[in-house]
């Protein structure tokens, strides 16, 4: 996506003399959300012939690093940023015309938040992580206190994607489960973790820092099943 195919125009403030899209998620109505770098969320509607921008709205006061939809609601999403808030948004309630809308929850970090991502079999449940270098685990059902979080990852949580395949770890192999995720670290490198029963820990299942010698970035899981019925 850029400029063009989106509509979109770069700010022309002073400090931010271009625009970025931070982040993209699709949800099954076509529309896509995205985070930017001019501390706004907006919503476009995908179509054949067109992606057009339906709904943007200032959500925070620094770079809006992430935004996705909620798995079983369109109108609900999630927002991280640069500002170290994370917070949720019902799109139905939001008035362009005001500079300032109220969020569902916010929530105040002490550094930026970077991730986050629904489970994509239990909807009550996500990830988000930032550059505090800690994972943590909610129930959207009640957002006051997170449900657990781990300890340092040696680098700022960058991606976090869960494990694509149904199913507890004697059914993938004797490794992995639904609950399983992987991780970017930035400095720590890729890491691969399990969300305990009723997702209230989060341990290591394993480590990975020494494959490309820089920062951890980005990565994702094979959607292939490999011959021996095991996934990668």
């Amino acid at each position: 996506l850029d400029k063009i195919s989106v509509g979109l125009s770069p700010s022309t403030s002073e400090n931010k003399s271009f625009l970025l899209l931070l982040s993209l998620d699709w949800n099954s109505q076509n529309q896509i959300i995205a985070s930017q770098t001019d501390c706004k969320l907006t919503l476009f509607q995908n179509s054949e012939s067109a992606i057009t921008p339906t709904l943007s709205f200032t959500g925070h006061e620094y770079e809006a690093w992430v935004s996705i939809f909620d798995r079983t609601n369109p109108s609900i999403i999630y927002s991280g940023s640069d500002d170290g808030t994370m917070k949720s948004w019902d799109l139905r309630a939001i008035n362009t015309s005001s500079k300032t809308n109220k969020s569902i929850f916010s929530k105040k970090f002490e550094a930026g938040v970077t991730i986050i991502n629904c489970h994509p079999i239990n909807e009550h449940y996500f990830a988000s992580g930032g550059y505090d270098e800690i994972i943590r685990m909610w129930d959207k059902r009640n957002m006051k206190q997170e449900l657990c979080s781990t300890g340092k990852m040696g680098g700022g949580i960058w991606r976090l994607k869960w494990y694509p395949f149904k199913g507890n770890k004697e059914e993938n192999g004797g490794l992995l489960s639904e609950n399983s995720f992987s991780v970017a670290c930035m400095n720590g490198g890729f890491k691969v973790m399990e969300a305990g029963k009723d997702f209230g820990s989060i341990e290591e299942v394993a480590e990975y820092t020494e494959i490309h010698g820089s920062l951890a970035y980005g990565l994702d899981w094979s959607k292939l099943r490999i011959a021996s019925g095991k996934n990668k």
